[in-house]
């Protein structure tokens, strides 16, 4: 091959490599492979310096440590509970349950979560399902392999989180894995939503998340996970989306900060930010607005949708591995990249094009 006569035409190689291939040859041809790649990782990174700056190169870099320290910190998975809290309100000799506590698992991709937990996730005992339709969790439970625990709340109610906290308390739970999916979305200005919407989009994205996650943590430990379930939307301000957007940007930025907060105790915390996904109720419950349920809508398509399965399975297997944030999707991913770089101007005014696609 070309590369390889051209590395044995280097000065003092060609003779050196050509005695040591009459009796290595496998060390001549693997050192050749490994010299290639490190040229190439030099030429990579000499254009990457001549195009960005060696500013940029060295906070890249710096970067790239950092998020390797964070996931060797994170790799830990053996629990040793004594280097933590004591388990609250535990009873001495009482084995506890561990569980899968999912909010929003009635429909949509809280029900996909479910069911890949109880394909995938053989360290869980129970699954606790919440959602304000009972018949919609009880034939999801029928459906499930794990036992199951219905609590049929909701979310938006204060007295919802303290159900929650006494029922874990009540059976002795350890959360293991606790997903956070209930939300809410309206789209339109300011003049098409009602401040009853907007106030319930708030609550049930924003405060019901928090309140579960800060009830669910005492019942954690080393190695429990939890997924906040964001949106892309979180990325960027969008109009005639906005409050959904803002909310989800609050949750976003709470789960990054918590992650860090909870790194001491092992607990992993994933942001999710799906795509659109058009096999679930999201997209026709935006759209039906109480002000005009006949008023054009700003968002004309959803192109690039998504299927809930797959979002879940990608969700699923970021949390697995412990990354901080699951973009599930090629355009959620680009979306991600690009918001870093972009002025929010410019991607506002790229959204404001791509909704009247």
């Amino acid at each position: 091959m070309k590369w390889r006569e051209s590395v044995t035409r280097m000065p003092n190689v060609a003779a050196w490599w050509e005695l040591k291939i009459l009796f290595y040859p496998e060390l001549y041809f693997y050192t050749l492979e490994v010299y290639m790649v490190l040229k190439i990782f030099h030429d990579i990174c000499s254009w990457l310096v001549s195009f960005c700056g060696s500013v940029f190169m060295i906070f890249a870099i710096v970067s790239a440590i950092i998020v390797l320290i964070e996931r060797f910190l994170y790799s830990v998975h053996k629990k040793d509970p004594a280097s933590f809290e004591t388990w609250k309100n535990e009873p001495a000799g009482t084995p506890s349950r561990r569980i899968a506590l999912i909010t929003g698992a009635s429909s949509g991709l809280g029900r996909k979560l479910a069911l890949n937990i109880d394909q995938k996730e053989k360290n869980i005992d129970e699954i606790w399902l919440v959602a304000r339709r009972r018949d919609r969790l009880d034939a999801l439970a029928s459906a499930l392999t794990h036992k199951t625990h219905v609590l049929p709340l909701d979310l938006t109610s204060p007295d919802s989180i303290g159900i929650i906290e006494s029922e874990l308390e009540k059976y002795n739970a350890e959360v293991g894995v606790l997903i956070n999916c209930a939300g809410l979305g309206k789209i339109g200005n300011y003049q098409a939503i009602t401040i009853e919407e907007t106030d319930r989009m708030m609550e049930l994205n924003d405060r019901s998340a928090v309140d579960v996650t800060v009830t669910a943590l005492p019942f954690m430990k080393q190695g429990d996970r939890i997924i906040e379930i964001c949106s892309t939307a979180a990325f960027q301000p969008l109009q005639h989306f906005n409050v959904y957007a803002a909310s989800k940007s609050f949750l976003y930025n709470y789960s990054r900060a918590l992650r860090m907060e909870l790194l001491p105790r092992k607990i992993a915390v994933t942001a999710a930010c799906p795509y659109w996904m058009q096999d679930t109720e999201f997209i026709p419950v935006a759209r039906d607005t109480k002000t005009d349920p006949t008023h054009k809508n700003p968002i004309r398509h959803f192109p690039f949708s998504s299927s809930s399965d797959d979002v879940a399975r990608r969700i699923m297997r970021a949390s697995r591995r412990g990354y901080a944030v699951s973009t599930p999707g090629i355009f959620c991913t680009i979306h991600r990249f690009f918001a870093k770089l972009m002025p929010r101007e410019v991607l506002m005014f790229f959204w404001e094009g791509l909704r009247r696609v």
